[in-house]
């Protein structure tokens, strides 16, 4: 799993260090599509210490998305799409710690592959 893991870091990194709209939206977009993908492994593929690892990097995702937010420096369609990226990284969030913890998350695919799995 530490492939994601890498990815997700690289993209928050990323994220933390440019002021440039487009730059910032990618690198946003390029955590998301991280965050997203790990609840789709199998179970037991993401580890506590990914799960640990991954919440850390949202909480500073997240961050500074609210920094920017604050400055008010960009349009007001692009401070939509980011309060909206808010709410699915935490949302992502809940989904990967639910795999974490119960080996299954509310994906009904996600559970018969569990289900095969045991």
């Amino acid at each position: 799993m530490h492939h994601i893991v890498d990815c997700a870091r690289d993209a928050a990194r990323s994220l933390e260090h440019t002021h440039s709209r487009r730059a910032f939206l990618a690198a946003l977009a390029q955590f998301e599509r991280m965050l997203s993908l790990a609840p789709d492994y199998p179970p037991g593929c993401v580890t506590g210490d990914d799960e640990a690892e991954l919440i850390g990097l949202a909480e500073g995702v997240i961050a500074a998305i609210e920094d920017r937010l604050d400055r008010h420096t960009d349009r007001p369609s692009v401070q939509r799409t980011l309060g909206a990226a808010i709410y699915r990284l935490r949302r992502d969030v809940e989904e990967i710690d639910t795999v974490v913890r119960h080996g299954t998350a509310g994906n009904p695919s996600r559970n018969q592959l569990a289900a095969r799995t045991v």
